[in-house]
């Protein structure tokens, strides 16, 4: 028939058929490799729908984590201000206390005022923001009420072997004051310390010390006076319950954590820390 339709012999027809045949497998395997460059590209599109998907979850979940960072920042602006208003008030009351309690004239009034005072509920200090930091948290209690005269030192002479060093001194330094002690390598800076701490005894003169004030003392040796072969939080527990019996274990080591001494490192020996380290345990 195609021989007849065609006009043309059977080799030229057998021809033509094996050229349509390979031009019909040419086109399938151009169809089967669209078909896999389509599959490919799907998989892309795929892959790049699923990686933005990704990407904006991550930014809603920054979103969400930013918007709850701001609000809980200015929770604790709102309670830094309330305490810091408190804590005025409280001054105003405890140096009017302080000032007249012990006048004859005031008496009934500086009692109610003490009255006042023991009535304020505390606002405790907020803690500061601070999640990828890690700086060293301190919070302070507030100190019991003393008067205005705190420490003086008067006519003092002192120094180190039967050496003076100050001669006739004169300090006094009042409930409020910051002092910050300035001087070349040698100079006496220690040695001031000392004496007004009371470790140094006065060759002459006269230290005077409010009954009230509980001083604190951090020198830059006292590190190294630390026993190394004991762990951490042992010297820590045993110096804070030499000022409070009830501090525990778990209380000391949440203080110690604040510092940096977290986990095993609040267990370690003393003699295997660094130095800053041992600083953070003094």
């Amino acid at each position: 028939e195609l021989k007849l339709a065609t006009g043309r012999g059977v080799p030229e027809i057998r021809g033509l058929l094996v050229a349509l045949s390979s031009a019909i497998e040419h086109l399938l395997s151009c169809a089967q490799m669209k078909a896999c460059e389509n599959e490919a590209q799907q998989r892309r599109v795929e892959e790049e729908r699923e990686g933005m998907s990704a990407r904006l979850s991550g930014l809603e979940t920054l979103q969400r984590s930013f918007d709850e960072l701001v609000e809980r920042e200015e929770r604790v602006q709102r309670a830094q201000k309330e305490y810091e208003e408190q804590q005025k008030e409280i001054e105003k009351l405890e140096d009017y206390i302080t000032r007249f309690g012990a006048k004859a004239s005031h008496a009934a009034s500086a009692q109610s005022k003490k009255k006042a005072l023991d009535r304020i509920e505390r606002v405790e200090l907020p803690s500061e923001i601070s999640p990828t930091s890690g700086r060293p948290k301190f919070s302070f209690p507030r100190p019991p009420v003393c008067e205005t005269a705190m420490l003086s030192l008067s006519k003092a002479t002192f120094g180190w072997n039967n050496e003076a060093i100050y001669k006739d001194m004169d300090i006094e330094i009042e409930k409020g004051m910051r002092m910050c002690i300035l001087g070349p390598n040698g100079c006496g800076k220690s040695t001031l310390l000392s004496a007004l701490s009371g470790r140094l005894n006065l060759m002459s003169g006269t230290r005077k010390v409010s009954e009230q004030l509980d001083m604190g003392l951090f020198t830059q040796d006292l590190a190294q006076e630390l026993p190394l072969d004991r762990e951490a939080l042992a010297v820590v527990l045993e110096h804070a319950q030499r000022k409070d019996p009830n501090i525990i274990s778990e209380r000391a080591r949440a203080v110690m954590g604040a510092l940096g001494l977290t986990g095993s490192k609040a267990l370690q020996k003393i003699g295997t820390m660094s130095g800053g380290e041992k600083a953070r345990v003094a």
